[in-house]
């Protein structure tokens, strides 16, 4: 078999996957978009408390959505810091999440 095949086999046997420099690229910027959007979150926490309205639902939106970044994380790679960090976050979201309700009703 000749390089040229090898490579041909290899090249369509990983069709639709990542190479390592992709999964680096989407991972630094998942991470950007988390801290953007804690930026954000705490932009209008400060405007809502400001305003004196209930600020909770802001931050419940960014720990859901780190939870479920870390949960994912956590089960694919078996890691379970990760797992742990996930959970604690969807917790902290649900704690949250009836809090502004509560706070609303």
């Amino acid at each position: 078999m000749e390089k040229e095949e090898v490579l041909e086999r290899v090249q369509k046997s990983r069709k639709g996957s990542m190479d390592e420099w992709e999964l680096q690229v989407s991972q630094k910027g998942f991470t950007l978009a988390l801290m953007v959007i804690l930026l954000v979150s705490l932009a209008l926490m400060i405007t809502k408390i400001v305003a004196g309205q209930p600020w909770s639902d802001v931050y419940c939106i960014f720990f859901t959505g780190m939870g479920i970044s870390r949960l994912y994380n956590g089960v694919k790679l078996h890691k379970k810091g990760e797992l742990f960090l996930g959970i604690l976050s969807l917790l902290t979201a649900a704690a949250l999440f009836i809090g502004y309700i509560s706070e609303i009703i």
